[in-house]
C-alpha cells in the first residue's frame, strides 16, 4: 500500500517517554506505538482462559415451580452458566493479561537501541516461558507502579487508542508488581 505524500516513511510512530527521578537523572525511553494485529498475535499467544461451567441457565415456568433450560433463541442450545469468580479461572486471567501486557511493553521497548534484555525467545520452548522471563526482567529492573503506568499511557497514546482499551490488563499487571 502506498499514501501519497508518505514516500517511504514508516507509518508505526515512535517517541521518547522521559520517567523523571527524584534521585538521579530522568530515564529516557524510546517506544513505538503497537502495530495493526497485535491484539490478533497476543490472542494466538495468550489465549483468554474459559471459567469453568457450572450448569445452564434455568427459568421459572408455569403454576407448578418447575424450571426449564433457557435456550439460545438462534441455536436452540441450552445456556451455560459459568463461575467467573472461580478463584482459578481469576488466576489464569490475571497471568493472561499479564502476559500480554508483558508482550506490549517488549514490543514497543524494542524500538530503544538502549535496552538490551538477558532472555532471548529463542531460547525458550513457548511464549508464555519467554514472556515470563521478561516480566521478571522488568520487574527486576525496578520500575515503579507509576513508572509502569506512564509506560502504558505513552503507548496506547502513540497507537492511538483508548485507555479502556487495555485497563483491565494495566491493573492485573500493576496487581502482581504490588
Amino acid at each position: 500500500m502506498k499514501i501519497t505524500g508518505l514516500g517511504e516513511a514508516k507509518v508505526i510512530d515512535v517517541g521518547e517517554l522521559v520517567l523523571p527521578r527524584r534521585a538521579g537523572p530522568p530515564i529516557k525511553l524510546v517506544l513505538r506505538a503497537l502495530p495493526l494485529g497485535f491484539n490478533d498475535r497476543s490472542e494466538e499467544m495468550f489465549p483468554r482462559p474459559t471459567p469453568p461451567m457450572t450448569g445452564y441457565a434455568r427459568e421459572k415456568s408455569g403454576t407448578k415451580g418447575k424450571s426449564v433450560l433457557v435456550r439460545d433463541p438462534m441455536t436452540g442450545r441450552p445456556l451455560p452458566m459459568y463461575d467467573e469468580a472461580d478463584p482459578a479461572f481469576q488466576a489464569k486471567r490475571r497471568e493472561r493479561n499479564q502476559l500480554s501486557t508483558t508482550a506490549m511493553l517488549h514490543y514497543a521497548m524494542g524500538a530503544d537501541a538502549n535496552i538490551a534484555w538477558t532472555s532471548k525467545r529463542d531460547t525458550f520452548a513457548s511464549d508464555v516461558d519467554f514472556y515470563k522471563a521478561v516480566y521478571k526482567e522488568i520487574v527486576d529492573f525496578g520500575f515503579s507502579i507509576g513508572d509502569f503506568t506512564m509506560m502504558v499511557e505513552f503507548i496506547l497514546d502513540i497507537s492511538n487508542l483508548r485507555a479502556d482499551d487495555l485497563k483491565e490488563a494495566k491493573e492485573d499487571f500493576l496487581s502482581e508488581m504490588s
